[in-house]
């Protein structure tokens, strides 16, 4: 199986979306993003596919969504994506071996994942000013990683943990 790289934003209580969108907007973290998964693989569930395609960021990349609703699927072909029903379904896909895999949200799709063992490595923005939300990521589920600063602005800090051995 391929090394899933995880990759998302949270406020330091875990925040990451409101309403279905994502509750900050700050450039330099969203071209991030866009630079470390440009032309790659990127997997999240069906809200956070919503708020990708409102704001074009599925151009360049090759997604797989996570659904149980197959009507939506249906009603959202796009040609670089792949929808799945299961966690048993997405196993037996295969992934290109060239291409880098990321794993983008939401909440629940990143735990799916951690709980499954599948990422070693996770990309996690921490957003300094706290924002109210109604999706939390548990940051609990790093505690353990290694962990080390990427980059940092005034508004946020990215860190890059790695799941020890």
């Amino acid at each position: 199986m391929n090394k899933v790289i995880g990759i998302m934003a949270a406020t330091n209580s875990g925040v990451m979306g409101k309403g279905g969108k994502i509750p900050w907007h700050y450039p330099g973290e969203l071209k991030h993003f866009q630079d470390c998964t440009h032309g790659q693989v990127i997997i999240m569930g069906r809200r956070t596919f919503e708020e990708m395609s409102s704001l074009s960021l599925l151009d360049n990349r090759q997604a797989i969504v996570f659904t149980r609703d197959r009507d939506f699927a249906d009603a959202n072909i796009h040609k670089n994506v792949k929808f799945v029903y299961s966690f048993e379904e997405f196993q037996t896909i295969k992934l290109p071996q060239n291409l880098e895999i990321y794993m983008i949200g939401g909440a629940m799709i990143a735990e799916l994942f951690l709980r499954h063992n599948m990422i070693q490595e996770f990309l996690l923005t921490k957003i300094r000013k706290e924002y109210n939300g109604d999706t939390y990521f548990s940051l609990d589920l790093l505690k353990n990683w290694s962990c080390h600063k990427i980059s940092e602005s005034e508004n946020y800090t990215i860190f890059k943990y790695n799941k020890n051995k």
